[in-house]
């Protein structure tokens, strides 16, 4: 509460109504929103959920190209891109077990994206000394 967030890429505006609960009337929610078509729709679907946004800002800018705002709480970066606009940590891992975790001597920390594929041994072919008997 009472925290000023930068938001990128408005969208729908779910996430906005979100951030806007978090920051209560207090703080506030600067968006910036590349795509000025959709900002209408938005603002009709956050008035669904926060009647009173006159906490949030929206600027209609590329937030790759950078913010005009300083002081702010946290930035929230809902974009294709987010190491773009933003300093990217490389993080090393601790794996023990069936525990994987981000390792533990990092000083910062607020959130980490983790994607994987499952990966699986190659089936084995069918046997193939049982197709003689449907040969005769």
């Amino acid at each position: 509460p009472g925290a000023v967030v930068i938001e990128a890429g408005l969208g729908s505006g779910s996430l906005t109504s979100a951030l806007l609960r978090a920051v209560g009337p207090t703080g506030k929610i600067i968006t910036y929103e590349i795509n000025d078509t959709t900002i209408d729709k938005a603002l009709q679907n956050i008035a669904k959920v926060i009647p009173d946004t006159s906490n949030l800002s929206i600027t209609v800018g590329d937030i790759y190209a950078g913010i005009n705002e300083s002081d702010v709480d946290r930035v929230v970066l809902d974009v294709p891109e987010p190491w773009q606009a933003v300093e990217t940590l490389l993080r090393p891992w601790h794996v023990s077990g069936r525990s994987v975790r981000p390792d533990h001597r990092m000083v910062a920390h607020s959130g980490f994206l983790t994607t994987s594929v499952r990966c699986e041994p190659k089936s084995k072919p069918p046997d193939t000394a049982d197709a003689s008997d449907s040969d005769l």
